[in-house]
């Protein structure tokens, strides 16, 4: 059932589906900077590698650097500008590391936003817990009420006595309502985290649940 809120979470959540926009476009940007860095190739040949011919043994004059490199073929023609200053390979760093930070962003959202669900469901459950405990101590508080008004009726028991009882017993059925008012919070919180309107998890959720069990070893 955790596992379940999470994953709603990760698919409905804008934050992620930001991150993952962000990602998709900073890759696209890669993409590009790397597809700069090659041969433009047209028509329907094959993708040529080509490197500037050293002339300067055949005593050629060198220039002051080698400019675009144009072969024509039937059916295609591929150039290559080479890259003198290393600009294109700096773009493709930084288009690298860009993608690199969005994949971080990426994973940290997720992250943190199952952390926020795991902890909304922690707190649900304790207090699921806590108010089944304290229905629990109402209910024998209210046998001993019983009992104790019999026994006054019968003289066995004193009017303080009585009043001690009754007394315990509004302050264990007092602690019903915040407790209550914690767990509309909490699925109301959970509700929110997942993209859903409040009250959409109340079926699901309303009925307590111990939490999963830790794993007995967790790898390292």
């Amino acid at each position: 059932q955790l596992n379940e809120l999470v994953d709603k979470a990760l698919r409905n959540s804008p934050d992620i589906a930001t991150a993952q926009a962000r990602l998709k476009q900073s890759r696209a940007s890669l993409s590009g900077a790397q597809a700069n860095a090659m041969p433009k190739v047209s028509g329907d040949a094959a993708m040529l590698k080509l490197r500037s011919p050293d002339t300067s043994a055949l005593g050629g004059n060198s220039g002051g650097g080698r400019g675009p490199l144009n072969l024509y073929l039937a059916g295609f023609d591929a150039s290559w500008e080479a890259d003198l200053f290393g600009g294109t390979r700096r773009a493709v760093e930084a288009a690298q590391a860009e993608a690199d930070a969005s994949q971080a962003q990426l994973a940290d959202a997720q992250v943190q936003l199952a952390a926020e669900i795991v902890q909304a469901y922690t707190d649900l459950r304790d207090q699921q817990t806590r108010l089944a405990l304290v229905d629990s101590s109402v209910d024998i508080e209210n046998q001993a009420l019983d009992l104790t008004q019999q026994r006054r009726e019968r003289g066995v028991a004193s009017q303080l006595q009585l009043e001690q009882v009754i007394t315990q017993a509004e302050n264990t059925q007092a602690q019903r309502l915040p407790l209550q008012a914690a767990i509309v919070e909490s699925l109301d919180q959970l509700g929110l985290l997942c993209g859903l309107e409040p009250g959409e998890l109340d079926g699901q959720l309303a009925t307590a649940r111990a939490l999963p069990a830790l794993p007995s070893a967790v790898p390292l």
